[in-house]
């Protein structure tokens, strides 16, 4: 728009130099020359007042050719040098991890993305003085090293939103006084510690088997989606203190993804004594037999959206209990994901009289919809 309106008249032929956002694509540019030359001419042409509020700089995942390093570190320096406040990069990893001790020295920063196009063996380097501390919004795309890690965190005052994905390390321990939403995704950790007394949101996808260990300190969480995808072996100890530590939540959505070990995973469910007094809005995608985990009464749960895949009928706890847990709910959807050759329809008839049962006692319900791939559905 501003290339096009310096067209109109001589006064606005170089209004664009003050736009307060830049967003610089490698896609539209077959030649990594003429790409570096844009950005060099357009970044050394902006005016440093007002202050850039947006510099976003996309690399391409399908060239071959890597962005030379030497001028990114220039743009970096450039945009430090016109303020800018939101920074949104997606780079080589190998260049992110040389960048960082400069990124993490700009002042003006308020919010930060770095996203890599793949993954490396070299580890990011942080200042010995971190500058950033006004970044209210951080997200890595970008494995690091645990121990920068918890420095980096502890060392951004004012940081309310922390995004970290494809984290790899053998011990993660992250905490802050100040962040409020949390989202994490995790491949490969033996011990996670997380320290947040101001949290109120967290997002949790663990793609780990081999965890030992959890310990959470949530006071104040009130909202926790918790996604775990263990086709090998589900850490359920580890999964009993993630719900403990989230115990005060009012929106809940818990999904296990497995296919193995239902015998031990029904033994554990039923040592486990979890409650959730203040669950008002619940989401549930499980295999039938962690319905053992929910055995104590959900007073204020008014809505809940319960999908169960099936498992061993020796494993997988009668139904009515789990309803008994929520009596007092209004808007109930069921389903049964049925992903057997031969299903076993006496387990599906007392699934039935449950439900049945279930509706004649519950005098609050006003929305219930079931439904099952052998096509019972009301």
């Amino acid at each position: 728009m501003a290339a096009r309106t310096s067209c109109l008249s001589r006064r606005f032929h170089r209004l664009w130099l003050a736009s307060p956002s830049l967003h610089f694509d490698r896609n539209y540019f077959s030649i990594t020359r003429r790409f570096v030359k844009m950005v060099n001419s357009v970044l050394l042409g902006r005016h440093r007042s007002p202050p850039l509020e947006t510099l976003c700089i996309e690399s391409s995942f399908r060239s071959r050719c890597p962005l030379p390093f030497y001028p990114v570190l220039c743009w970096i320096i450039r945009a430090d040098d016109l303020g800018v406040r939101h920074l949104c990069l997606t780079l080589e990893a190998d260049t992110v991890a040389v960048l960082f001790w400069v990124i993490f020295s700009i002042e003006s920063l308020e919010s930060l993305h770095i996203e890599t196009l793949h993954f490396t063996n070299r580890q990011a380097a942080l200042p010995v003085t971190i500058f950033s501390t006004c970044l209210k919004s951080l997200s890595l795309w970008f494995n690091v090293d645990s121990a920068y890690l918890t420095r980096l965190i502890r060392e951004l005052p004012v940081l309310e939103y922390l995004e970290l994905k494809h984290i790899n390390q053998i011990r993660i321990d992250l905490s802050s006084m100040s962040v409020k939403k949390l989202k994490l995704q995790v491949h490969s950790c033996n011990i996670m510690k997380l320290c947040f007394p101001k949290l109120d949101f967290i997002h949790l996808i663990c793609e780990v088997s081999n965890m030992e260990m959890f310990q959470g300190e949530m006071p104040l969480v009130s909202q926790a989606v918790l996604i775990m995808r263990c086709p090998y072996k589900v850490p359920t100890l580890v999964l009993e203190s993630m719900l403990k530590s989230a115990a005060n939540v009012v929106e809940l959505t818990l999904s296990i993804e497995t296919s193995v070990d239902f015998e031990s995973i029904y033994l554990t469910c039923c040592e486990m004594q979890l409650s959730f007094p203040r669950l008002e809005n619940f989401k549930f995608s499980c295999s039938m037999c962690f319905l053992k985990l929910f055995q104590a009464e959900m007073p204020v749960l008014r809505k809940a959206n319960i999908q169960i895949s099936y498992a061993k009928e020796e494993f997988a706890p009668p139904v009515s209990n789990f309803l008994k847990c929520i009596a007092n709910v209004v808007d109930l959807k069921f389903t049964i994901r049925d992903n057997l050759v031969r299903p076993q329809y006496n387990y599906i008839y007392n699934y039935i009289s449950s439900l049945s049962v279930f509706v004649r006692n519950c005098s609050c319900l006003s929305a219930l919809k079931t439904q099952s791939k052998l096509g019972i559905t009301k």
